[in-house]
Formats: structure tokens, C-alpha cells, sequence
């Protein structure tokens, strides 16, 4: 899980897992955006500070989800995941909760990160953690157009059709 994948910029398994951290830490939350994010700070320190999403880095996130599939760290609809991928060619994304392994890797992985000294660095929050809850935000307004609003008055069209 924290062995990292040199064709994919570095990235681990690690990485995303404690990044899609939500729901006060009892589900996990994964999209292309926790790559980005993920690869925006790890290239910060790099010369030139690039990064590049191609064939690598999708093959690490089918792999990815995968993994916590594979060792039932997560309840991940991993029939929805593929279909997005095979028949949209898209990148899905999801919140799963953590099964019992999944939440005996978290606690684990806040041991040790327990075991750490404090840090020093004064760029890191006073009480910054490996695993902390992440936000995660729904657009539902990219367009400036009320999609909400359209749709709502068409589902109401819809449901009065049933009456």
C-alpha cells in the first residue's frame, strides 16, 4: 500500500487512501481530483514542479480501486467503477464506507503516525495528521445555468404525470 509507483509519478496506494479520507474518517472518497490534489503537493518540490495525467496514472487508479475491493477495505460498487471506465471511458468516483479492515488500516495507520514526533515544520497546521476528515464538495452550478432548479421543475412534471 505505500510502496510507490514510479511510472505513475510516485503515486501509492497510501497516498489516495488517507487523502479520500470523509465522513469522519468511516468512508473514503475517491476521483481523479485526489490524484491531482495528491500530485499538485508531491511536485511542489520538484524541477520543473509538472505533473501529467496519462496512461500511468489511469492504470494506477483502475489498480487503485481495486485494491480496496480486493482486500474488502471498502464497500466500493466495483461493477459501477468499471462500467464508468469500459462503457463511458470515464474515471468514476465514489464514497464507501470502510469495512472493518479498512477501518483496522485506519487505526493503523494513526498508530503510526502517533509513534512520530511533533513537527517542526511551521507550514503544517499545529496539529496536523496523517488521516484527517477531507471535504468533499458536489458542483451543481458549473454552467451558471440553476440546473437544480430546471431539473426540479421537470421532475415535478414528471411526477405529476404518474397522478
Amino acid at each position: 500500500m505505500s510502496t510507490p509507483d514510479q511510472s505513475a509519478q510516485g503515486l501509492c496506494f497510501l497516498y489516495t487512501f488517507t487523502q479520500g479520507m470523509t465522513d469522519i474518517g468511516n468512508s473514503v472518497y475517491f476521483s481523479m481530483d485526489v490524484v491531482q490534489e495528491v500530485l499538485d503537493v508531491m511536485s511542489a518540490s520538484w524541477n520543473p514542479p509538472r505533473w501529467r495525467i496519462g496512461p500511468a496514472e489511469f492504470d494506477f487508479a483502475d489498480r487503485y480501486v481495486a485494491f480496496p475491493v480486493a482486500h474488502d477495505l471498502a464497500r466500493v460498487d466495483y461493477a459501477s467503477w468499471r462500467q464508468s471506465t469500459l462503457e463511458h471511458q470515464m474515471v468514476g468516483r465514489f464514497i464507501a464506507p470502510l469495512t472493518a479492515r479498512g477501518r483496522a488500516v485506519r487505526e493503523a495507520i494513526s498508530e503510526a503516525d502517533d509513534r512520530l514526533p511533533a513537527s517542526e515544520d511551521s507550514s503544517l497546521r499545529p496539529y496536523s495528521r496523517a488521516i484527517v476528515e477531507r471535504f468533499v464538495q458536489m458542483i451543481y452550478n458549473p454552467t451558471g445555468v440553476d440546473e437544480v432548479a430546471v431539473r426540479q421543475r421537470r421532475i415535478e412534471l414528471v411526477r405529476s404525470s404518474f397522478t
